[in-house]
């Protein structure tokens, strides 16, 4: 179940095992952690393997284990060490039974062996300590192990050997364990909820998912809550909890009924004795905080469902009579218990907005999922404000699954309206995209009855599709709000102003100063706030080519220590992403990028948006099989006629990846493609698609419509133009020139840019220059530019060692095979000189028979050559290399 997501660890475990490494590994993790389904997996490797299962039920026998571990060798490979360890006898300590073992499996000639011993924890004592003097001292090299363990103290017979710790699966590959294993019908809010609560256990995540019904998996009832946490959790937490005293078990029963207690409260509650209490904090079981004294999620829900229910119910109306009108909310929540009611529902549900305020979401959804059960459908008014509180806390799914829930006869004009303008924001925050549909139905149906709503929804609407940059669209919103009267003036000021910014940008007007923009924003904040205004701003200086001015207001934006939501940190990091790649920094932009996905978790955002900055970057790193995989996920998230703008970027992603893969006919197609869906945008970054259509086309021998594509760019960037444009138009220009004429042109471009803000553009000049300068035979003046554009791809952060470029000059005929390659191709040449086979060099390095066939396939390319007899043959004419390989044999 949870093999395909341990794949580094497989990988890390094979590198340590191989054949002539002679290392045994201990693989550490708690039960269903995935340790068994990983191990499994190294049967089906390359090298022989033996499986040993450990029975637990024979743990107190001595040298039970042992016995199993000798006769599972003897049954792999024909050898007789059980009945030789028979003849010899067990009785001794473990001390002198080892040194037996050892000697005897010194003897054997087993050959290549990777014994598994799966749970080798759970062997009697003596066995273990027996088999871990054996590893330690590797009496038999070509025998290597993997033994899995829940723990590894330092009193353990295994300690000081290799080990590898399983850490927690992430909720988002928990997700997707579920959506493989659940009905399809399963909710993806379900799926996370449950995985925040499963400490990236995924048996605990099966498990506590196997005691939900169909209609909670479906969402089409809320969940029970407290969660039911399933065998596997009450076991493990069980075994935690075996120790604790009982005045500390006394406490834990009274934590668990609720998701926290006000300190004010404690003194109150016999129970919560203060050792009690204070043993529970020491073993991480309970925190406090400056308030609330909060239990661990999955220790409450196994204590709780393991009390009597009567127990329950009195301690909760113990909780409910002392919280009173102190704490309604608390109160609300354990009489729910006891005595439920719909009057309870309007308090717990502004409790949940008071706890998302807290950044406590698992609890704010137990509150809404509590008060769900007892509503009589009178409560759509509240939920609209619930979802309102989890989209501003960044949790986008969960105010839709609150919303969902609101819907219904009950539900007044005005919340309907807050929910549907919700709902845009939504479609834009998760897919960046909107509904026409949806706007035109709603502003009908209300724009006589409520035209101040209708008028904000349709000024937000036109603030998105400027975002998406359909101007016209945008326009026309603001002209029909316009006409529709009201008394909200402010909101269309404010888009009318946001407007006017993208308007600029669209024709090529320079934006005013600073200063000038933040005092036009004045206009913008009180109907919009501080954030919108703000990262309006800057997301109009980046398109402007402003980029360091985007660059201080985003970075102070972010460094501000007020409260700021987690919608626009959101919004802000994806500008500061879109702002250094559009200054060419793509070390910077690669650190953005680890921070957005490491803080986004499960929640899903910008979905297309951030898939293909993945893609990107994974392409950049020329792992072109993981960069395909996403853009085949980002061309499902994204539907036909959804966003001409993310249709264009993913099309114009997969063509750069077709470029980099020199599929030159499929990258053609591709970049056609993207033109064509950005052709009606008036999008002046949907043109720098223009440079790799023009690049490819070349390639592909193409040039009368490389021609047809340059004029192009140059028809559209007359209406809005950029430094960008005026140096790539000067770059394709050169390069559509033939022979000597285009040495000059060239030069030229190279020398503008030299002190704009497009030194990635320049640097691109420059491999493309580089290039021409081969094909004319000035090979030592070509190398000199390439080092100077590699230089400055440095800066920005590509490495174009990597082949990031195809017009990237080889030069195969002028340099040495040394000189082209890296330093994990390098041993593999020298390996194959000394006539080495793949399996063989493949020991020699300690990686796999597959990563030394991929390495030679980058070998090849980077040669010019197509098999390994060519690539000898090089190899020999070239004395340098020869002389070096010689010298490392």
């Amino acid at each position: 179940m949870a093999y395909f997501s341990r794949t580094e660890e497989l990988t890390a475990i094979i590198d340590h095992i191989r054949p002539g490494h002679g290392s045994s590994v201990v693989l550490i993790g708690s039960r269903g952690l995935g340790k068994t389904t990983l191990v499994k997996a190294l049967l089906d490797d390359e090298f022989p393997t033996t499986l040993v299962t450990v029975n637990a039920a024979e743990s107190t026998w001595q040298y039970s284990g042992l016995t199993a571990y000798l006769g599972a060798i003897d049954a792999a490979v024909g050898s007789d060490l059980l009945a030789t360890v028979y003849r010899t006898g067990l009785d001794g300590e473990p001390f002198d039974v080892a040194k037996t073992i050892g000697d005897i499996l010194r003897r054997a000639d087993l050959g290549e062996q990777l014994v598994v011993i799966d749970d080798a924890d759970e062997m009697d004592t003596a066995s273990q300590q027996v088999l871990g003097y054996v590893m330690r001292r590797k009496v038999s090299p070509r025998v290597r192990h993997v033994l899995t363990v829940d723990n590894l103290g330092d009193d353990s017979a295994f300690s000081g050997m290799l080990s590898t710790t399983l850490e927690p699966l992430s909720a988002r590959t928990l997700i997707r364990i579920g959506r493989e294993n659940q009905p399809p019908t399963t909710s993806y809010v379900v799926l996370d909820f449950v995985a925040r609560a499963s400490d990236g256990n995924p048996l605990i995540f099966e498990s506590i998912l196997g005691q939900l019904s169909a209609q909670e998996l479906g969402e089409d009832v809320p969940l029970s809550v407290p969660l039911n946490p399933g065998t596997v959790l009450t076991e493990r937490v069980s075994r935690e909890l075996s120790g604790i005293s009982e005045s500390a078990r006394e406490a834990l029963n009274v934590l668990s009924c609720g998701l926290y207690v006000p300190l004010a409260l404690v003194d109150e509650i016999e129970a919560l004795s203060a050792e009690g209490v204070e043993e529970l904090i020491e073993n991480g079981l309970v925190t406090r905080t400056d308030l609330t004294l909060r239990i661990d999620c999955s220790v409450a829900a196994v204590v709780y469902w393991g009390l009597h229910t009567a127990h329950r119910l009195d301690t909760h109306r113990l909780l409910a009579q002392l919280s009173g009108e102190r704490f309604p909310g608390i109160c609300a929540w354990h009489t729910s218990f006891f005595e439920p009611d719909a009057k309870l529902v309007d308090t717990m549900l502004e409790h949940s907005v008071t706890l998302l305020q807290a950044s406590f979401t698992n609890g704010a959804v137990e509150f809404v999922d509590r008060a769900l059960g007892m509503t009589d459908g009178s409560h759509g008014e509240q939920l609209v404000k619930v979802a309102t509180g989890f989209f501003v806390n960044g949790e986008y799914d969960l105010a839709r699954r609150c919303l969902r829930f609101a819907s219904g006869p009950q539900l007044t004009a005005e919340a309907r309206l807050d929910g549907i303008i919700l709902l845009v924001f939504l479609d834009y925050m998760q897919f960046q995209t909107i509904s026409p549909r949806q706007i035109e139905a709603t502003v009908s149906e209300f724009q006589h009855s409520h035209p101040n709503e209708c008028t904000r929804l349709l000024c937000e609407a036109a603030i998105i599709y400027l975002d998406l940059w359909e101007y016209d669209k945008a326009q026309a919103l603001l002209d029909r709000a316009q006409s529709m009267g009201g008394s909200n003036p402010g909101v269309l000021t404010a888009a009318t102003v946001i407007l006017q910014w993208y308007r600029a940008v669209l024709k090529g007007s320079p934006l005013p100063e600073v200063p000038v923009m933040a005092e036009q924003a004045n206009q913008v904040r009180p109907a919009y706030g501080e954030s919108l205004a703000t990262l309006v701003m800057a997301r109009t200086l980046t398109l402007a080519e402003r980029y360091d001015d985007a660059r201080e207001i985003l970075g102070e934006f972010l460094q501000f220590p007020g409260v700021k939501a987690r919608l626009w940190s959101d919004v802000a990091m994806h500008s500061q992403y879109a702002n250094e790649i559009g200054a060419g920094r793509h070390h910077r932009a690669r650190e953005i990028a680890d921070v957005i996905r490491a803080d986004q978790g499960s929640r899903r955002y910008f979905e297309i948006a951030t898939n293909l900055m993945r893609a990107t970057l994974e392409a950049v790193s020329r792992d072109f099989a993981t960069a395909g995989e996403t853009l085949q996920e980002t061309a499902k998230l994204l539907g036909a006629g959804q966003s001409k703008s993310l249709e264009a970027r993913l099309a114009s992603g997969q063509g750069r990846l077709a470029l980099m893969t020199q599929e030159f006919d499929t990258a053609v197609g591709l970049f056609a493609r993207a033109s064509r869906f950005g052709r009606d945008l008036e999008n002046p970054q949907l043109l720098r698609i223009h440079e790799d259509y023009v690049e490819v086309l070349l390639l592909a021998g193409r040039k009368d419509d490389a021609v047809a594509v340059a004029e192009d760019l140059r028809r559209r960037a007359a209406t809005a133009p950029s430094e960008w444009a005026h140096l790539v138009l000067k770059k394709l220009d050169a390069q559509l020139l033939d022979g000597e004429e285009s040495i000059a042109a060239f030069e030229q471009v190279i020398a503008e840019g030299e002190s704009g803000n497009h030194q990635y553009t320049r640097a691109r000049t420059m491999l493309a220059f580089a290039t021409r300068l081969k094909e004319l035979g000035y090979d030592r003046r070509s190398i000199e530019v390439l080092q100077d554009a590699k230089a400055l791809m440095e800066v920005a952060g590509v490495d174009i060692g990597n082949k990031v470029f195809v017009s990237t000059p080889d030069y195969e005929s002028n340099m040495s095979v040394l000189e082209l390659l890296d330093e994990k191709e390098l041993p593999v040449v020298r390996l194959l000189v000394r006539g080495l086979k793949n399996r063989s060099i493949a020991n020699e390095l300690y990686v796999s028979v597959r990563t030394v066939e991929l390495r030679l396939t980058s070998i090849y390319r980077k040669a010019g050559v197509k098999s390994r007899f060519e690539l000898l043959r090089l190899v020999s004419e070239q004395e340098e290399f020869k002389a070096d390989a010689d010298e490392s044999a």
